[in-house]
């Protein structure tokens, strides 16, 4: 992973919108590299404003990373990332090759093709329950077209707790289950090195007539590990891990 700077303050008072405004602006001003600014603390009522606030300032539109900026009422994090290297961008292409590849292999149809949306640093709001008032602009998605909700998000890590490995979150009819899969180094022959989801999964209700919404479209890990091990090598002039 490459050198991240990380600035992290907990606020034990509560400031001004103008006063928090202001420092964060500053400290992206003096950004040079990829740079984490993350706030703990921040109460909705102004972590709402203050993201919408950063959202449209002219320093957050050049400094800050596609998803740079989100705001979670219930953890009560504000997070600011800014200048990316091209490696935490690598899932893009990895994504969009592998959904081209599903057209191409003939497990898409072109209306399917038409009704998938992917994109990036999309603003998701109007969250309800305990996540009202929070804001996120996910890495990369897959919708859906028209849908309010993505139906898979794709996030590079930006700190230290997900390097060298995937970390997947699946919403199930039971609750929330997870699993990781080794990105660096690649896993053994044998063990799982793919992310299987269905048409129903991504499609929702609106699997389309004559589909089967239980065909299995897969992510596969070594298309990312090779986009990867391409940037690192050739652009950064690093080696995988």
């Amino acid at each position: 992973m490459p050198p991240l700077t990380r600035s992290q303050r907990t606020l034990d008072k509560k400031p001004s919108e103008q006063e928090l405004f202001n420092e964060i602006l500053q400290r992206l001003s003096l950004a040079t590299e990829f740079t984490e600014i993350v706030y703990s603390n921040i109460q909705p009522e102004l972590g709402g404003l203050i993201y919408h606030s950063l959202l449209k300032h002219e320093i957050v539109e050049r400094q800050v990373y596609n998803d740079g900026l989100s705001y979670n009422s219930v953890s009560k994090v504000l997070r600011v990332t800014t200048i990316p290297t091209e490696l935490h961008n690598a899932h893009q292409r990895w994504a969009t090759s592998t959904a081209v590849g599903w057209g191409v292999t003939g497990l898409f149809n072109p209306q399917e093709a038409k009704l998938l949306c992917s994109e990036v640093g999309t603003t998701f709001e109007g969250f309800t329950g305990i996540y009202a008032g929070s804001a996120k602009e996910p890495d990369f998605f897959l919708a859906r077209r028209l849908e309010k909700f993505p139906s898979i998000v794709i996030e590079s890590g930006c700190g230290e707790r997900v390097a060298g490995r995937a970390e997947i979150w699946r919403r199930t009819a039971t609750g929330i289950s997870s699993n990781t899969i080794t990105i660096f180094p690649a896993p053994a022959p044998g063990l799982p090195d793919t992310v299987d989801i269905t048409k129903r999964q991504l499609f929702g209700q609106a699997v389309l007539p004559g589909q089967n919404p239980n065909t299995i479209l897969q992510l596969d890990f070594q298309d990312l590990r090779d986009i990867a091990t391409e940037v690192l090598m050739k652009r950064m002039n690093m080696v995988p891990a």
